[in-house]
């Protein structure tokens, strides 16, 4: 069984033919194939279903809103069903990327860089989707919230899997 990443969270009905609003903090959605299939992770139940069509609607913050139709999606009572649903693909059907280019999902167990120094005890272990930015989230006996900007986060190591952080010891003062 592979990975399942979310893609995005189903929002609110759109029009008479049963389509979604969904939003996504990444361009994964926009760049797949359809129809493809998807898991939607609703609190206890999951549910398979196909996206039948995409088609991107709108910026939000750092957000993107597309409007799907999913399979058997036939009238805004079916969509509304769905609502609040999260989008999860399988994680070997994201789309191919450039060298030097990642999925947000694939930093998850890396250590933090600093000076050099690889810093064993901390790993990452979340990233947090906000409207402004990506956090960053290391734990090992405390949890530190870094934003993913290029003023506190360098380079990225997948081969010896590590994320350079500037300034590592600032984010013990916060």
């Amino acid at each position: 069984m592979t990975e399942k990443i979310s893609i995005g969270r189903i929002g609110k009905p759109f029009g008479i033919k049963g389509h979604l609003k969904v939003t996504s903090s990444g361009e994964v959605l926009g760049q797949i194939r359809f129809p493809k299939q998807i898991l939607l992770s609703s609190h206890n139940s999951k549910i398979v279903k196909n996206i039948l069509s995409c088609k991107y609607s709108k910026e939000k913050g750092n957000f993107k809103e597309y409007i799907v139709l999913l399979e058997g999606c036939n009238n805004p009572e079916d969509a509304e069903k769905l609502s609040g649903a999260e989008i999860m693909l399988d994680a070997t059907d994201f789309p191919g990327k450039l060298k030097d280019e990642y999925y947000l999902f694939e930093l998850k167990g890396l250590h933090p860089l600093f000076q050099d120094t690889i810093i064993k005890e901390y790993t990452l272990t979340d990233i947090m989707e906000t409207n402004a930015h990506a956090i960053l989230v290391f734990k090992a006996e405390e949890e530190i919230l870094i934003p993913f900007l290029h003023e506190f986060v360098g380079k990225i190591d997948s081969q010896n899997n590590t994320i350079e952080i500037k300034n590592w010891d600032d984010w013990f003062a916060v």
